[in-house]
């Protein structure tokens, strides 16, 4: 008790670089557990990494039955006695004598041998008599969901405060630890493929389509706001601001690209009500989408509601993008290999347009049936802890990636492709001038 304490008292101590939050524990169904998300990317040691500290207040009665557990265990508890379907909770007199737990573990919860094989998770639980209650500590050494519960075994009243430590958390939820692995693959790589796109366009002299730098910074931000996120800080919260500007504007750029693809790139495309209105309107969802997710927690159901419109805006975009551009008209002018190179680069992209308009789809079909789950907060992030990274949190930020590589990729050929009718058609001129000359001269 007393080395838990002072452990919990230095750790406090040194809170200006560390996360700390307190939650109440007592005898009322609001308050009986109580759970929180929490990163710890390295190796457990006591005075750096996180844990949860639960705290009895004194002068209480009778025993409390208190386990510390990972949500996504939370199903593992219990066990099933013999000829019965339901879960036993809890050691007690009976289930003693029938054989589920030892006389030694009355009071505690019921965890099988089994499922602490198969715990992701230590389980810990104990029973703490309230007139001489001891703290309990539980170390942390993954990113996690993890709660504390404790109900009244012979005590009828009590109260206990559980304490988050996490040092290393920063402004970083823990559920967004998969973004930050995806990021420290994916920035590096993607920001090294763009500058080699880049330079290949200065040395070859070809047009540079400026998705590619917007989407090299973009990529850049996105990595720098989740690694100074697990610091925490002002830094943080700007480079993740600057990030959703950068967002939008590469997103905005998208758009009006594929647009222009699609209508054979008019001079006045970007002009028009179509597209304007369509950037009206990405804009205001794109601003309620980062919102949702700039205030985001384990159980927010916001980034699902945010999603449902942006995916439908954006699948309708695209259908009608994809059927303007096998309506369009292929160039006239140029070799027959040409006109019909060109043709097959419109019908390549409007199936890569129709991917991610399926993909798209079913963001919003599903996020939809996510965010309408007629249940609480705490079995909401407990459901879909596991998904919440890439199904609400991350799917348009990746799409839009490809969408990106997909567009530029498409502009580099098509820039190919209309140097080469151009060269077509100057020899075609030179062709028609020689033979003029020549029936001339006859």
């Amino acid at each position: 008790m007393h080395l838990n304490s002072a452990l919990l008292l230095l750790v406090q101590s040194l809170r200006v670089v560390a996360f700390t939050r307190s939650l109440p524990l007592d005898h009322t169904w609001a308050n009986h557990q109580q759970c929180i998300d929490i990163n710890s990317p390295a190796t457990f040691q006591p005075l750096s990494q996180s844990s949860l500290f639960v705290n009895f207040a004194t002068g209480g009665e009778g025993i409390v039955s208190v386990v510390v557990f990972e949500l996504g265990d939370e199903h593992l508890g219990g066990i099933r006695a013999p000829g019965s379907n339901e879960k036993e909770v809890l050691c007690t007199t009976k289930n003693s004598q029938s054989g589920l737990c030892s006389e030694s573990q009355l009071g505690e919860f019921l965890i099988s041998d089994k499922a602490r094989r198969h715990a992701r998770h230590p389980f810990i639980t104990r029973a703490v008599n309230l007139s001489a209650p001891v703290s309990l500590h539980y170390p942390i050494t993954d990113p996690g969901f993890y709660c504390v519960a404790a109900v009244g075994f012979t005590a009828k009243t009590f109260s206990a405060t559980m304490t988050a430590i996490d040092p290393v958390s920063g402004s970083l939820p823990a559920f967004r630890g998969g973004e930050l692995l995806l990021y420290q693959y994916l920035g590096p790589a993607w920001i090294v493929l763009a500058a080699a796109w880049m330079l290949r366009a200065f040395e070859t002299s070809t047009s540079l389509c400026w998705l590619v730098p917007v989407s090299a910074v973009q990529v850049a931000l996105r990595w720098s706001s989740l690694e100074l996120g697990v610091r925490g800080g002002a830094a943080a919260v700007a480079v993740r601001i600057l990030w959703y500007v950068a967002e939008a504007v590469e997103c905005s750029g998208i758009l009006m690209h594929t647009h222009r693809i699609a209508t054979g790139g008019h001079p006045g495309d970007s002009k028009s009500w179509f597209v304007r209105t369509s950037l009206v309107l990405f804009i205001a969802m794109f601003t309620a989408t980062s919102a949702a997710d700039f205030v985001a927690t384990a159980v927010s159901r916001a980034p699902a509601y945010a999603n449902v419109p942006m995916g439908v805006f954006l699948g309708s975009y695209i259908a009608i993008c994809i059927v303007r551009s096998l309506r369009r008209q292929t160039p006239v002018y140029g070799s027959k290999q040409a006109r019909a190179s060109s043709g097959l680069q419109v019908k390549v992209f409007a199936g890569l347009l129709g991917l991610i308009c399926l993909f798209c789809a079913v963001v919003a079909v599903g996020n939809a049936w996510i965010a309408m789950q007629p249940i609480e907060a705490l079995e909401f992030g407990h459901r879909f802890w596991r998904v919440r990274f890439w199904a609400i949190q991350t799917p348009f930020e990746l799409v839009f990636l490809f969408w990106t590589a997909c567009t530029v990729v498409y502009c580099r050929y098509q820039d190919s492709a209309e140097t080469e009718r151009v060269l077509d058609v100057e020899e075609l001129r030179k062709l028609g001038s020689s033979t003029d000359s020549d029936g001339a001269d006859y």
